[in-house]
């Protein structure tokens, strides 16, 4: 089974067929569903401990909750779960955790360079495990909720995720109503916003509006009906595509992920010059401006 005898697992680097170009992925919906499927191993594992190893909460005040939250253990953990690109855990009283991954978020069964925080696991009859969080950039966060409230009150702030049934009627619905309140907004930066739909990155966005043959400079107004269709399949397939590959036979963490035309690219499948440049949402984007259009405003 993949990741779990891995110094890490969500980290990804994908090399384009120019091989002298080397670009980071970060974990987006289709890892962070992942990582939480193989964390699931610790369900049913009484939590004993949390260590603060390095990084940002090394250095000043300890993640939200924390204090308290040892105060409570050990307990049980109920359930390992994602939504869109947070990763969460249950436990026992409605206590739990939830993690950002920010840039560079991974969790691993070993120890890393990059290890931030430790959770030790043991269990009846089962062995003991640790599980790292390991932030590379220190971005990533993590906050110890002390009742279910404060955990369904940060849920409630996610949008619909793509891989959970997320439908193209609620997508229509949210391009709707940032047309209504906001129609020049941009689509690269509405997409990316996680608070309307949620499991969107960097390489998902380069990657559907690619498919969709949409500028990455568009604002949603510019959408017509059969865009707005025709968008939310793209986005939903290149996430399920994602998901499938990195849970099937053979896939290594760390390798190129089949699925990408253009991050991380310098030609696409045709033979077409891919740019990469700044987009809208202050982060890199990949397009065909043949197919696309260019980035002139």
């Amino acid at each position: 089974m993949m990741f779990v005898a891995a110094p890490s697992f969500g980290s990804r680097r994908c090399r384009s067929n120019n091989k002298r170009m080397l670009v980071l992925r970060f974990p987006e919906g289709p890892e962070v569903k992942v990582m939480a499927e193989h964390l699931r191993t610790i369900e049913g594992m009484a939590l004993s401990n949390v260590l603060i190893l390095s990084g940002r909460y090394s250095q000043g005040a300890e993640p939200k909750g924390l204090d308290q939250f040892r105060h409570r253990i050990p307990m049980t953990v109920l359930q390992v779960n994602c939504k869109g690109k947070l990763l969460y855990m249950r436990c026992q009283d409605g206590s739990g955790i939830y993690f950002t991954l920010g840039m560079t978020g991974t969790f691993s069964f070993e120890p890393s360079s990059h290890s931030r925080l430790l959770i030790e696991m043991s269990g009846t009859g089962r062995r003991d495990l640790n599980v790292f969080f390991n932030d590379q950039r220190n971005f990533g966060t993590v906050t110890f909720c002390k009742d279910e409230s404060e955990m369904a009150s940060k849920l409630k702030k996610i949008g619909e995720s793509y891989l959970d049934g997320l439908t193209e009627d609620r997508f229509v619905q949210e391009i709707q109503k940032q047309t209504t309140r906001k129609p020049k907004r941009s689509l690269a930066v509405f997409l990316m916003d996680q608070s309307k739909t949620s499991g969107v990155g960097n390489y998902v966005l380069s990657e559907s509006l690619y498919r969709a043959r949409i500028s990455p400079w568009a604002t949603v107004d510019e959408l017509s009906s059969t865009q707005c269709s025709e968008l939310f399949h793209h986005i939903r397939n290149v996430i399920y595509t994602s998901y499938e590959k990195q849970t099937g036979a053979g896939f290594q963490p760390g390798s190129h992920n089949p699925i990408l035309q253009v991050y991380g690219r310098s030609f696409d499948a045709q033979g077409r010059k891919v740019v990469r440049d700044e987009g809208p949402h202050g982060r890199s984007v990949w397009f065909v401006p043949e197919v696309q259009g260019s980035n002139e405003q």
